[in-house]
Parts: C-alpha cells; structure tokens; sequence
C-alpha cells in the first residue's frame, strides 16, 4: 500500500497503519515528514519535498496562488512506483 502522509507520516489517520499491520500489508510511506524510527510494516520510505504554501504558480487574483504541489507530487511518486512495480 501506497501511504501518503501530508503534515507528516504522524498525521491524524496515521491509527490505520496498526489494522493495515494485522492485516499483513507492507507499506510504502511517502511523506513530507517521515520519524525517525518507522513501525515494522513500513518497508520503505519516500520523502515528499513539498513546503507550505504548497502552490504551482502565482495567479495576480489570489494572494496563495492557484494549484496544489503535493497533488502533483503525489501523482508522480504513484506513476514512478507504479512503473517499478508492474510488468513492462
């Protein structure tokens, strides 16, 4: 399973990782703030480079620009380990 952790892997919804656990699932944690010590379903780690405020580009109408970056961010480490992970 592909965990994307915004805010941190200790996010509020971090609790499902203890049933995804007992449920024998590995874990892929991308986040943007990964702890030290990760729980033992975690098999590997991503670090998600997005900062706030997390937009794309400057727009003259809003203060906080337009378009989301983690959105992006994600869509690309899904495309990259989803090309690892299937057949060619």
């Amino acid at each position: 399973m592909l965990w994307f952790g915004y805010d941190g892997y200790d996010c509020p919804h971090v609790e499902a990782t203890t049933a995804l656990a007992t449920a024998g699932l590995k874990i892929v944690a991308v986040s943007d703030n990964l702890p030290a010590k990760l729980p033992a379903n975690i098999m590997a780690s991503v670090p998600l480079g997005s900062t706030s405020p997390e937009h794309i580009a400057a727009v003259p109408f809003n203060t906080e620009g337009a378009g989301s970056a983690t959105s992006v961010d994600a869509l690309l480490h899904y495309l990259w380990i989803r090309r690892l992970v299937s057949l060619p």
